[in-house]
């Protein structure tokens, strides 16, 4: 398994299940004949292929996406996935509502310098400096770890600690 793959599989189990209930009205036959159980496999063999980094992962991984068959009026069709959005980052992220990692905390870091430079200016420049990078990190590192916590950031599991009683 590719170093760089790890991370990615449950993003592959969630993209399995969803492409599944998508293509839950095809009758066996369909299945067969738009080769929905070879591309099935291939994303299930897909982590054990080597890749450099992640992105050449998910651009190997996103013709597999594209072909993989809609029905739409009762015909198959092939490529509808991806029609809206090319990037297949990008429609991971739509798709199951993933953020990509250190949205929320540029977010709240730009919010949370400016608020800290404001209360400061009351005092004076020096303090304001200093509440501007603390409130900055303060409420960055805050809404990074809620979004980490609820599974919303792309490609990051929740970390279990290492100290602590189990429930």
């Amino acid at each position: 398994m590719g170093e760089y793959t790890v991370y990615i599989c449950r993003d592959l189990d969630e993209l399995k299940k969803r492409l599944l209930q998508k293509a839950s009205d095809f009758s066996p036959s369909e299945k067969e004949r738009s080769n929905f159980y070879y591309i099935l496999e291939v994303i299930e063999q897909s982590p054990r292929w080597k890749y450099r980094n992640k992105n050449e992962f998910y651009k190997n991984l996103s013709w597999v996406v594209q072909e993989f068959p809609v029905k739409n009026s009762g015909k198959v069709f092939y490529g509808d996935y991806l029609s809206v959005c090319s990037d297949f980052q990008e429609y991971i992220k739509d798709e199951f509502g993933f953020l990509s990692p250190n949205d929320k905390f540029m977010s709240n870091f730009l919010w949370g310098g400016f608020l800290g430079f404001l209360l400061g200016l009351f005092i004076n420049i020096y303090l304001a400096i200093a509440f501007s990078v603390f409130l900055a990190f303060l409420l960055g590192a805050r809404a990074e770890t809620k979004a980490r916590k609820a599974g919303k950031v792309l490609g990051i599991q929740e970390t279990k600690p290492k100290f602590g009683r189990k429930n």
